[in-house]
């Protein structure tokens, strides 16, 4: 087994660990003795802190009346605010130091996710805590209380999913500590919840047709290409033309809109080339008559900025899909991912997958293929005439 060997008020000790001999070992026990050697130089070294059980520590440990009892009684004990100097920053001060340095690493709508993280959650849970004091104890008694709290809006507790979310940074933050202050993470052994898999309940193309025959005229071609392309929300709503080729029926996925801000596509493999389909073609084609000399982007407000999600969801497909107001909270769908029934887990189809292909696009909302629907065949009014006409711009949404 290795020990740590140095000198003290000119002698040597002799110190054994419990450790095994390995590099890793080898490695943190270097670390030990450089911090042992710093204190030593700076005259605050504390025996009995680095080696608790250690015989020697008593020669060092306060006699009564302030002198060690030991023949180097000349060496007075260590100053009472040096002793109670905390060994590892706070929580919050480490945070923040650690998100300063890693931020340059993340894309803005994850800074903005993370931040909120460990300022809505984290830091006031552990921020007064060293960072060396945050026991194993303390992460599964904050893992199980967010196993029990409801999520926001709704009536069901948090999903594994959103409580792994959560405890990612706080893993990362901990990590980060224990490697360079020499301790153990409370995270050791500490595995993510298990999260279910979810099911894909895609729509049929006849309920695909029935969408596009009766959707707002000025968004048919932009839920044509959604359907039949697999681009994602920031995708298509970041689509610009320069990345149309019509010569060869190419949609080149290059950059994505995330919070209203232009940015590189989610990852390195969502950079890829979209073979159009012939109604996907025909689409493009007519939109750029509509929006080609408004905006860079394909699909545009009145203004030619890029699409409101938000807005699209709440103003266009839910008033479409469910027959709901959008003040309603039943039957709603995600914005932040092509159209699924209301009522069923979320799963995306593989990106770029076309429906000729055999993956058909998602669901809506189960109440759409409802004789009760009010979007269902026969409840639902026909397009008017106008609807045959060439698509304007697409509006704000207003």
């Amino acid at each position: 087994m290795p020990f740590i060997d140095f000198r003290y008020q000119d002698k040597r000790y002799r110190e054994q660990t419990a450790l095994g001999d390995t590099a890793a070992n080898r490695k943190r026990l270097q670390k030990v003795l450089d911090r042992i050697e710093a204190d030593i130089a700076a005259g605050t070294f504390d025996y009995r802190r680095f080696f608790p059980g250690s015989k020697n520590a008593a020669k060092f440990d306060p006699a009564p009346g302030g002198m060690v009892g030991s023949a180097t009684a000349a060496v007075v004990a260590l100053p009472s605010a040096a002793a109670s100097a905390p060994s590892t920053p706070l929580f919050k001060d480490f945070a923040e130091t650690w998100y300063g340095e890693k931020e340059v690493e993340w894309r803005r709508s994850y800074k903005t996710t993370l931040r909120a993280t460990l300022d809505r959650a984290l830091i006031p849970r552990f921020g007064e805590k060293e960072v060396g004091q945050i026991s194993k104890a303390d992460v599964l008694a904050y893992r199980a209380e967010l196993g029990k709290a409801t999520a926001k809006g709704k009536q069901t507790k948090l999903s594994a999913a959103r409580i792994n979310k959560m405890l990612n940074p706080l893993r990362q933050v901990l990590n980060e500590a224990a490697d360079r202050f020499d301790f153990r993470t409370p995270f050791d052994s500490v595995k993510q919840l298990k999260t279910k898999r979810t099911d894909v309940d895609p729509f049929t193309l006849a309920e695909v047709k029935q969408i596009l025959d009766t959707v707002r005229p000025d968004f048919r071609h932009y839920f044509t290409v959604r359907f039949f392309t697999g681009l994602r929300t920031g995708e298509v709503d970041g689509l610009q033309w320069k990345y149309v080729d019509f010569d060869n029926r190419l949609i080149l996925v290059r950059e994505t809109i995330v919070g209203g801000e232009e940015e590189y596509t989610k990852t390195d493999g969502s950079q890829r080339d979209i073979q159009m389909s012939q109604l996907v073609f025909d689409a493009l084609q007519a939109q750029f008559e509509a929006t080609g000399k408004l905006s860079k982007f394909v699909f545009c407000n009145r203004l030619g900025t890029p699409l409101d999600h938000k807005n699209v969801t709440n103003r266009v497909w839910y008033p479409r899909c469910c027959g709901t107001s959008t003040s309603s909270s039943a039957g709603r769908i995600s914005a932040a991912t092509p159209p699924r029934r209301c009522g069923s887990p979320a799963a995306r189809r593989p990106s770029g997958s076309p429906v000729s292909s055999g993956t058909p696009p998602p669901r809506c909302c189960s109440g759409c293929i409802r004789a009760t629907c009010p979007t269902s065949r026969g409840g639902m009014a026909r397009p008017s005439s106008a609807s045959s006409r060439r698509p304007s711009a697409p509006s704000s949404c207003r």
